[in-house]
């Protein structure tokens, strides 16, 4: 179960990187498009008004790819805890965080598996 659980992990936070990756491409490619000479006005004041949406999509990517991670490292966390036997103190070690940092990474995870397993 544990493999699956981190495997899941590892798979949302590649889904979530790339989205963020092609969302960031789309707003450059039309930010270059808009800065090149000759660019229509109307062009431009379009892609003024469009401009709050596409920031809101790059942010709700950036928000998406953080969280992502930050379930990758606390399934990690309370993987190498549970499954190999090693102190949170030796974790947060090897992961260069403080302890305290890597004891609340275990908790996330540990809730987060109690409340999958008891939906299943």
């Amino acid at each position: 179960m544990t493999d699956r659980a981190l495997e899941t992990r590892f798979l949302s936070l590649e889904e979530s990187l790339r989205l963020l990756c092609d969302v960031s491409q789309e707003t450059l490619q039309k930010a270059r498009q808009l800065s090149s000479p000759g660019s229509d006005r109307s062009a431009i004041e379009r892609a003024i008004l469009d401009g709050r949406a596409q920031r809101k999509k790059l942010e709700d990517a950036i928000v998406r790819a953080q969280s992502a991670m930050r379930s990758m490292r606390a399934e990690m966390v309370r993987s190498l805890v549970d499954d190999y036997g090693m102190t949170i103190t030796a974790v947060a070690k090897l992961m260069l965080v403080s302890r305290q940092a890597a004891s609340a990474l275990y908790q996330e995870a540990s809730a987060s598996s109690a409340n999958t397993y008891t939906r299943e």
